[in-house]
């Protein structure tokens, strides 16, 4: 993929417009709506709580939405695969996903209370079906009988290192799934650790991709790890203990 570097005189939405084609990607007007909506949402609730550091509207639509569906190929959106965002904050990447791609189911994971209610008040202004807001702890939550190793995909792009994103997200995807764990350019200098750690867990193997963000000087990396294996039921660990003393093999 070419860098798409800022054009003169683009701003506002024609920055989402240029840069979904620039990802292959052709929403219907419903789904322009819906991110136009989902932004003032997020400003407007970014005002009273604190939801998001980045508040303007281009670096919503850059650093938000376009970073959010930036490695799409990856997850191989299709008909009813089940999707967890880990870590989901105030619904990236995953309300994206679902707006982009409605025949995903998608849970968003999120431990805080009231970013869980912004997200629950997000998709039922968009008339959002097949998503749901949880309000837990993903260490909780993958060692639920009924969730554990349920989900085809679990994806992540919260602050931390792959090792830890592995130990929350392995144990919530079914044998055949991948953990998608979306980073910055820190992240290749924890892959030996991270390597027999995720393999420990089920993981098969680390597969790296990396893009430019459009418009921006900046690249992210994916890393994707097929689940070939069921998680020994050590793990996930209690809820911090994963980032506080990160896995090591």
């Amino acid at each position: 993929m070419e860098r798409l570097t800022q054009t003169e005189g683009l701003h506002g939405w024609g920055l989402l417009d240029i840069g979904l084609k620039h990802l292959a990607l052709e929403p219907g007007e419903d789904q322009l709506c819906q991110f136009r909506r989902y932004a003032e949402l997020l400003q407007e609730w970014n005002s009273k709580i604190n939801l998001t550091a980045i508040s303007d509207l281009e670096g919503i639509i850059v650093k938000h939405f376009l970073d959010s569906l930036l490695f799409w190929q990856e997850i191989k959106p299709g008909n009813h695969r089940r999707l967890c965002d880990v870590g989901s904050g105030a619904g990236f990447p995953g309300i994206p996903l679902k707006i982009m791609f409605p025949s995903l189911d998608v849970v968003l994971l999120e431990a805080t209370g009231k970013k869980v209610k912004f997200m629950e008040m997000v998709i039922d202004d968009l008339s959002l079906k097949g998503i749901t807001a949880v309000n837990a702890r993903a260490e909780d939550y993958g060692r639920l009988a009924s969730i554990r190793e349920s989900f085809d995909i679990a994806i992540s792009r919260a602050v931390a290192t792959l090792a830890v994103i592995g130990e929350i997200c392995l144990p919530l995807i079914r044998v055949g799934g991948i953990m998608v764990g979306l980073k910055g350019p820190d992240a290749k200098q924890e892959e030996a650790v991270a390597s027999p750690v995720l393999e420990m867990l089920g993981g098969k193997s680390i597969k790296m991709n990396q893009a430019s963000l459009p418009f921006l000087n900046y690249t992210r990396y994916c890393y994707v790890v097929e689940k070939s294996g069921i998680t020994p039921d050590a793990y996930p660990r209690r809820p911090g203990i994963p980032e506080k003393r990160p896995l090591r093999v």
